[in-house]
């Protein structure tokens, strides 16, 4: 689907898989969709119809419980002001942390996959700016699937997040490496058993 501009709209908001993350995602979208197609120089009445169309189905659900004013007196940011209320208003905060430490590296996930993952996910902890950074690095730590890299980490009297990924991506790296190298050589010397046969 895509509108006069050519430029495709965001995705609906999808309410029912982590629906604060699903949000913080669509209105992202959304403001870059607004500066890419120049829709604040429409009136409010096409701005705010391109918003729900945008949104999709379900969200369009819960916006018809706000009983906001179908009039020009309803702008477009006490729309999205209403939406961020439900959504982020709804958060658990606990089980929002809970979910956070609970997450460790899955398999044959990489460390930027991992490091994504935590912080999506720290996303919506409200962690303190103060913290969010040795909270991600502990996390890092302690979910990392490797125990050799954990190790490594622990090794570091000060470390930081920085030094934690760059441990990780470096040891994650060191291993690819390694077992390209492995296998050429077990592939060298199946080729030197079959010459030597011949």
């Amino acid at each position: 689907m895509g509108t006069p501009s050519g430029i495709r709209p965001p995705h609906p908001f999808n309410l029912k898989e982590s629906p604060i993350e699903g949000w913080k995602l669509f209105k992202q979208s959304w403001e870059n969709y607004v500066v890419i197609t120049d829709i604040l120089k429409k009136d409010k009445k096409y701005q705010k119809a391109m918003f729900l169309h945008c949104i999709g189905p379900d969200a369009l659900k819960v916006y018809n419980t706000f009983n906001l004013a179908e009039d020009d007196t309803t702008k477009l940011q006490d729309i999205i002001a209403k939406f961020e209320n439900f959504i982020i208003g709804e958060t658990n905060e606990t089980y929002e942390r809970y979910k956070f430490n609970q997450r460790n590296q899955l398999s044959e996930e990489t460390t930027d996959q991992f490091i994504t993952a935590l912080k999506t996910l720290s996303s919506t902890c409200n962690f303190c700016d103060c913290m969010k950074e040795s909270l991600l690095r502990d996390r890092l730590v302690t979910g990392i699937r490797n125990p050799e890299t954990r190790k490594k980490l622990l090794e570091r009297r000060k470390l930081t997040l920085q030094d934690a990924i760059d441990i990780c991506r470096a040891t994650e790296s060191s291993a690819s490496l390694i077992k390209e190298m492995d296998h050429k050589q077990t592939s060298s010397d199946t080729i030197n058993k079959i010459v030597k046969t011949i």
